[in-house]
């Protein structure tokens, strides 16, 4: 019993020294980055490029082509990832559209940044109120000023 304490004790003080263990993931607008590129200015080209919403929560809602896409999309634009995976070099990513040799690589846009869903339910209270999935929540958003990502 003397050394089960001792264990237990041990592994604690441990997961202490872990600098890392037991952290949420970053979100995706810390992950990226660009010489002289703001917090602002990543999250703006993730949603440019198709991203759902900048912290990446719900990046793992979409097709692994359309991740593929945006993460392409974010390269193409001069931004790299702090996880610097290798793209389309897993066995199942090979057969998808983005990988295929000559594939249209989509471009950052100003317009899909402005009428996504995101910044439409940070500039517009009826917006949100008819299209979220919990309606109460945008009683807790700042509508003025709006998100300055959501902003030309």
């Amino acid at each position: 019993m003397k050394h089960l304490l001792i264990l237990i004790f041990v592994a604690s003080a441990l997961t202490g020294c872990i600098r890392e263990a037991f952290q949420p993931p970053r979100p995706d607008f810390l992950v990226w980055t660009a010489p002289g590129k703001s917090v602002l200015d990543v999250k703006k080209k993730l949603l440019e490029c198709g991203m759902p919403e900048p912290s990446g929560r719900d990046y793992q809602t979409l097709g692994r082509n359309a991740q593929l896409s945006i993460s392409f999309c974010m390269v193409r634009a001069g931004f790299h990832s702090e996880t610097d995976y290798l793209m389309c070099t897993r066995e199942t990513d090979r057969i998808l559209a983005i990988c295929a040799p000559g594939a249209e690589i989509s471009k950052p846009s100003v317009n899909r940044r402005l009428n996504s869903p995101y910044c439409k339910s940070r500039m517009d209270y009826q917006y949100c109120r008819r299209n979220a999935l919990y309606p109460d929540g945008c009683d807790n958003i700042e509508y003025v000023p709006p998100a300055p990502e959501c902003l030309p």
